[in-house]
């Protein structure tokens, strides 16, 4: 089976994030186009998960959060990027 890139991308963000604590510069999306920002907190079973859209001067746009169950912080955090993908989608 063929792992998408993004995913792939995300798994090996995750696990340098497990290794050391990463502090990355936000990036601005190109001109005229938007940017999502995903995280996600995982205790006891339970997973918060964030996004948020800014456009190319880092002004937000729209915050969205969610409570949800999963087994463990990576699972929180595919959850937070499937949860962005659904959203932007509709949101289009």
């Amino acid at each position: 089976m063929k792992v998408p890139y993004i995913v792939s991308k995300a798994v090996k963000q995750l696990r340098e994030k497990e290794s050391e604590q990463m502090m990355e510069k936000w990036r601005p999306p190109p001109k005229d186009w938007y940017k999502a920002n995903t995280d996600a907190a995982f205790k006891n079973g339970t997973a918060a998960l964030a996004m948020v859209i800014r456009d190319e001067k880092g002004r937000v746009l729209q915050m969205f959060s969610l409570l949800t169950n999963a087994n463990s912080p990576l699972e929180a955090e595919f959850k937070a990027l499937e949860w962005a993908m659904k959203l932007t989608s509709e949101e289009n």
